[in-house]
């Protein structure tokens, strides 16, 4: 699990660093506050040991395109697209583990203080994906921690590789009961089971069996849809990093004490570290009152000219905060 991350020259954010991290952090902020880049900037991270991510995905060309419909464009990586420096990272482990790397503009990785315990030195060596990976299990380490996705609107939108990569993996080891009895109870459906049927020729589609008719998952609102992305990865993949964005886009309030719950549940159990950006009070709430205070953070995000500053918020803070008609999403503007 990331305990602390420190990031320079990465998309909007200058520098900027997030400590003392929990198994559940929540990111608030206005827009245009650096949120979404934290989430990116742990995603390149999977890079470090893997070329391709979680859906067979070249992972850095789609960060690179990520934010536009058009070809990748890797200098949008860089803050203010300047590429001459490196984008450099320090992180540190719940294990002890503390790395110091940069990523250069020929898209290469560079292990700076890796501290590998048992293996020789690596400082100021441009690995890639060299052979230095397979000596050490630090690095070993390093490749399962830091397995990343990111679960936004785009990816509810091509649900296609939710029923093409995670789906099956659901069916086989029969968790869509589980699936279904969290949909079910969330959103008041009654679904009864999954299935595959063939469409558009060699391509199948997954229909969700109601009890008197079935429906193409298409077909359902975006807000199961979303519900069904987060779950279904978590229940069909092993994936140490749960990376949501504005998961409340679609949901009825009522629905964010189902998902909090739900995901309470699945992955309390695992090292799952989940960061959630969002706009919601009802959200934040749900969140706060579902896990214990040791297992949630919350940060508030500003970014003034490249600096990100991220204020930790304590739990019971809340409250008094709220009380005091403060809202948290908005705390620079309480701030002299």
């Amino acid at each position: 699990m990331i305990t602390s991350l420190k990031i320079e020259r990465f998309r909007g954010i200058k520098e900027g660093r997030l400590d003392n991290l929990s198994r559940i952090n929540l990111l608030v902020g206005s827009n245009n506050s650096g949120k979404s880049s934290i989430l990116e900037a742990i995603n390149l991270l999977y890079s470090l040991t893997n070329k391709e991510g979680a859906f067979g995905e070249d992972i850095i060309e789609n960060l690179a395109r990520k934010r536009v419909r058009r070809p990748a464009y890797y200098p949008s990586l860089w803050y203010k697209y300047d590429d001459k420096s490196p984008i450099d990272y320090e992180i540190k482990f719940d294990n002890g583990l503390e790395l110091k790397a940069d990523f250069n503009k020929e898209r290469k990785w560079r292990i700076k203080e890796p501290s590998l315990k048992d293996s020789k030195k690596s400082t100021d060596i441009l690995q890639g994906f060299d052979e230095l990976f397979t000596r050490s299990n630090e690095i070993q380490y390093l490749s399962e921690a830091l397995k990343s996705v990111i679960i936004d609107a785009e990816m509810v939108k091509n649900f296609a590789i939710i029923e093409k990569e995670i789906l099956p993996a659901i069916l086989q080891k029969r968790v869509d009961k589980k699936l279904i009895e969290m949909l079910n109870e969330a959103y008041e459906t009654e679904i009864e089971s999954l299935s595959y049927v063939p469409f558009s020729g060699e391509n199948y589609a997954l229909l969700l069996m109601l009890k008197d008719y079935s429906v193409r998952i298409d077909e359902f609102g975006d807000g199961v849809k979303h519900a069904l992305a987060i779950l279904s990865i978590i229940l069909g993949m092993d994936v140490p990093l749960l990376l949501l964005e504005e998961p409340e886009m679609h949901q009825h309030p009522k629905a964010f004490g189902y998902l909090a719950k739900s995901l309470s549940s699945l992955t309390s159990k695992s090292a799952t570290q989940i960061f959630i950006t969002t706009h919601s009070l009802g959200l934040i709430d749900a969140f706060l009152d579902i896990f214990k205070e040791e297992d949630i953070s919350l940060y508030h995000l500003s970014l003034k000219a490249g600096k990100l500053d991220a204020r930790k918020i304590e739990v019971p803070d809340t409250k008094v905060l709220e009380d005091l008609g403060i809202d948290i999403r908005s705390l620079e503007s309480y701030i002299i």
